[in-house]
């Protein structure tokens, strides 16, 4: 009677471990895994495509302000170009 008893725990624990390891039952453990799986490629497919988007408009934002630092830079000298001709008007009404 003993032996049949554990022979029966056994087989029932066996086929509890089938039906958890049987990926066509919808809360086994291999589906489980198959759906994180899944999960996990759609999460990491958004995230690549969020980088590639976050790497263009980075690349776009130092260009924008490469131009605009050249841009500050090119009035600059023409300032101090303006600047060194009123200098000169200057001296010479001083002098004159």
């Amino acid at each position: 009677m003993e032996l049949r008893d554990r022979f029966l725990i056994v087989e029932d624990t066996l086929k509890r471990l089938e039906e958890q390891l049987n990926p066509e039952q919808p809360y086994s453990l291999a589906a489980n895994q198959q759906n994180y799986l899944e999960e996990t490629r759609k999460d990491l497919a958004r995230i690549t495509a969020n980088l590639e988007e976050l790497r263009a408009t980075n690349q776009t934002e130092h260009e924008r302000l490469s131009r605009e630092a050249r841009q500050a830079i090119s009035q600059l000298s023409t300032d101090g170009q303006f600047l060194d001709h009123v200098r000169e008007i200057i001296r010479f009404f001083k002098s004159a």
